[in-house]
This record gives C-alpha cells, sequence and structure tokens, in this order.
C-alpha cells in the first residue's frame, strides 16, 4: 500500500500517544535564491499520533510519520476541494438569482463558515478515518 511520509521529531509521549513535530516547507524551500526573495518559509506542525507502542518512542527520537495516500487525497478533498466547490457553486447561484458581486462573493466566503464549523464538531470522526502510523528513521 503506497504511503505519504514525513520526518519528524518526537516531542512528547503520554499513554498511548506520541506529538511528532513535523517541518512543512514552501515549494521554494530548495531554492537557491531563497536567501535574496524572502518567499521561503517553514512552520514546524505538530502532530499527535496515538500507537499502542508509545513507550518505544522518546523526546528526540528522529521518527517517520506515515499516512496512506487513499487517506491523503480524502483529506484533500475534504479540505480543499469540497470548499471550493461549495464556495463557486454559492457565488454561481446567487450571481444568476440577479444580485451583485459583492454580495455573490461575500456569500460564499459566509457559506464556508459552517462547512468548516461541521468539520470542527466531526474532529473526533475524523482523527478515526485519518489514521498515521509511526516509525523509527532508520
Amino acid at each position: 500500500m503506497k504511503s505519504i511520509a514525513k520526518e519528524g521529531i518526537v516531542r512528547e509521549v503520554k499513554d498511548n500517544c506520541v506529538t511528532v513535530a513535523v517541518t512543512s516547507c514552501s515549494a521554494c524551500h530548495h531554492c537557491q535564491a531563497k536567501v535574496f526573495c524572502g518567499l521561503s518559509e517553514s512552520k514546524e506542525k505538530l502532530v499527535e499520533i496515538e500507537t499502542l507502542d508509545a513507550s518505544a518512542y522518546k523526546k528526540g527520537d528522529a521518527v517517520v510519520v506515515l499516512m496512506s495516500l487513499a487517506n491523503g487525497y480524502s483529506a484533500l478533498v475534504l479540505g480543499y476541494l469540497v470548499p471550493l466547490l461549495v464556495m463557486v457553486v454559492t457565488i454561481v447561484t446567487f450571481s444568476l438569482c440577479g444580485y451583485d458581486d459583492f454580495i455573490s462573493g461575500i456569500s460564499g466566503i459566509i457559506v464556508l463558515i459552517p462547512y468548516y464549523f461541521g468539520i470542527f464538531l466531526l474532529n473526533k470522526k475524523l482523527k478515526s478515518i485519518f489514521s498515521f502510523k509511526l516509525e523509527h528513521k532508520n
């Protein structure tokens, strides 16, 4: 089964949960000119991974966080594609109903509030669906 892998460092281990810091870099991170343009950025994200063998990891361990490719695509669809479609459909609908562009555009943005609030409410269920696996880095 194909998977997405990101390297990280263990920040904390509690019971059956391992917190891993993963550095997310922009596309121009490896560019030689990044020093001059200032567009390169990287952020450290913390990922909580529930695992039964949490005791096998300790703070500072280099690890690899794995997610199945299918789960990655599903997360992409839920996080970007569905909200984009909801926003576009709302804007087109409001425009066809005769509202001006400003009202249509604002409505397209406002309609995302209940969508992302629903994602927030489904947080526990989504955590069980989008599971990560953890391995020691070789």
